[in-house]
């Protein structure tokens, strides 16, 4: 500790004072294997080498680091910290608000996967036999989760904030996933059935709530959402598969309400 203290007030003094690659990491705290990293990353060189062939550092090499360092921290990749200390004109500002956001997001993942697995402890503590097929709907529905930021681009501004303003909330839309994902295990196990019987026309009625729910009778929030599923193919693989996974069950329904407009 003292060496290191000793060096970095010497590296100060004398800013051009070059210290090689194992002096230079006791003083920046960091391993050997990381500035070689660095190196070999083009993400910081050393200053010089040695007639030995050593790599030798100086005090601008150690508050670069010093930046990386900072910036590794806040979960900046490799990548961004590189075009941030290389470009002045970076604002440093967008990028921590976009890392920001980013964080946010992993923070409503992970209580949305807490209460998963909440539910599915619940679930396996009121039951004598493990329900598996419940358990796998509440990963799905996390899963499904992480698509929400892809979802989001095909609807303006206004119609999120009408959304919003609405007190849809995340944990609302995690139990609608949950409701439709109950609705379509229901569904599928109805298709054989008349269309006309009463437990499809009921199931007709659920799939029709969730949907106006959502939309509020909005057509805008209602175009945006066909065009949603219409663009499905570039969707983020949870979406698809589950798409792909149920497309007879909601080619069924779309027959049905169809008939149901036709009336």
């Amino acid at each position: 500790m003292e060496f290191k203290k000793a060096e970095e007030r010497n590296m100060r003094a004398d800013t051009n004072k070059l210290l090689k690659i194992g002096e230079f990491a006791k003083v920046a705290n960091v391993s050997i294997r990381t500035l070689r990293f660095y190196d070999k990353k083009n993400l910081m060189k050393p200053s010089g080498y040695s007639s030995s062939g050593y790599r030798l550092y100086n005090f601008e090499d150690l508050l670069k680091l010093e930046q990386i360092i900072a910036l590794k921290f806040f979960g900046l990749s490799l990548a961004e910290i590189k075009e941030i200390i290389e470009d002045d004109k970076i604002d440093l500002t967008k990028a921590l608000k976009i890392q920001k956001e980013a964080i946010d997001q992993k923070i409503e993942y992970y209580k949305l996967l807490k209460k998963a697995i909440n539910k599915a402890e619940k679930s396996i503590q009121n039951s004598d036999k493990i329900d598996w097929q419940k358990i796998i709907n509440i990963i799905e529905v996390v899963k499904m989760d992480k698509t929400s930021k892809w979802v989001k681009q095909f609807y303006t501004s206004e119609q999120l904030n009408k959304i919003k303003r609405h007190e849809y909330t995340q944990e609302q839309a995690t139990e609608d996933a949950e409701k439709w994902n109950n609705l379509i295990a229901d569904v599928r196990v109805n298709m054989d059935k008349d269309p006309s019987s009463q437990i499809v026309q009921e199931l007709a009625d659920r799939w029709t709530d969730l949907i106006n729910q959502f939309t509020m009778g909005d057509e805008s929030i209602m175009g945006s959402l066909k065009n949603v599923y219409a663009n499905v193919g570039s969707a983020p693989s949870e979406f698809k598969d589950f798409n792909q996974k149920n497309a007879d069950v909601y080619k069924f329904m779309n027959i049905l309400l169809e008939k149901r407009k036709g009336k």
